[in-house]
């Protein structure tokens, strides 16, 4: 039986040892305002409510969404992430994202798992077997915020390369991603030698779909009268960073070029920036701690 006062459970979860870090009493992860956990059994999120430093990830991603997509409310039913219809503004962010997200949140055919990994790169990969339907997206909290730093640096909407625009661009790597457009997930690696072009000067196929998603998100403040040069979204205009020319792929660390709309009110041209990027960033406890308090904070005022 649940108590609705107390937020707990008179009774142990059976599946309190896959949540270790929880207490077998506590509900939806403590985190009720944007899951619920129906029948007590398991939440599919891979082991990112299972750290501080998950939750933090998990609630940034779904507060990115939430601002991009007009999707503001989630739930967490028979372990998959749906999303709660009553806390949908269809007249709020880009209809174009509002779409893609939902085709991933109701593919039958296609999995996508998310897990936190703080000191690694945010990548995609096959769960299983190469030919499985599901695919994990790894998290790297450290990489998220090393690069929404560089945003806010450069004095550009932290949001153009956040924890939401990631989760959409490693999505789109995955077979469900790919089956939005009808493609292949091969179609969306990014291998210079190959479609993908990805270098210094060009984006790549990803990217080239992520801008779409940024251009969507500006033309809908444009056409709403709530655009201005704080809260639009940059272009991504290459994928590996300034100095690699067209050869090989490189990630790493460096500058990366990016375009700024410009004032429509004032009729300004596009404006070729600069965001800075370092993979490796020494990020001490009391960063990260930080960083999990401002998320927060900001969750607090949603």
């Amino acid at each position: 039986m649940y108590d609705t006062q107390l937020g707990r459970w008179h009774a142990v979860d059976p599946l309190a040892d896959t949540y270790s870090s929880f207490t077998p009493y506590m509900y939806a992860a403590n985190n009720p305002l944007i899951f619920i956990d129906p029948d007590g059994q398991r939440v599919k999120l891979g082991n990112l409510l299972a750290s501080e430093e998950g939750i933090a990830t998990f609630i940034s991603i779904v507060m990115d969404l939430a601002t991009l997509s007009g999707i503001n409310k989630f739930t967490v039913s028979d372990g998959y992430l749906v999303e709660d219809r009553t806390g949908t503004n269809e007249n709020q962010g880009s209809a174009r994202i509002r779409k893609y997200v939902r085709h991933l949140l109701n593919d039958q055919e296609n999995d996508i798992e998310l897990t936190s990994y703080n000191t690694a790169h945010t990548e995609t990969k096959p769960i299983g077997w190469l030919f499985s339907n599901s695919d994990l997206i790894r998290i790297g909290g450290d990489q998220m915020e090393t690069w929404r730093r560089g945003a806010l640096a450069a004095g550009v909407n932290p949001l153009t390369v956040g924890y939401g625009i990631f989760f959409l661009h490693e999505s789109l790597h995955s077979k469900s991603g790919a089956s939005f457009f009808n493609k292949d997930h091969s179609y969306f690696a990014h291998s210079p030698s190959g479609g993908d072009k990805s270098n210094e000067y060009n984006p790549g196929r990803v990217e080239e779909e992520v801008n779409n998603f940024r251009k969507s998100y500006n033309d809908w403040l444009i056409s709403t009268g709530k655009a201005n040069q704080s809260n639009l979204l940059a272009q991504r205009m290459g994928y590996a960073p300034i100095g690699s020319g067209t050869g090989p792929l490189v990630n790493g660390k460096g500058s990366y070029r990016f375009t700024l709309p410009g004032d429509i009110r004032k009729n300004t041209e596009d404006k070729n920036i600069t965001i800075s990027y370092d993979p490796k960033p020494a990020y001490s406890e009391q960063v990260r701690s930080s960083t999990r308090n401002r998320i927060m904070r900001d969750f607090t005022k949603r």
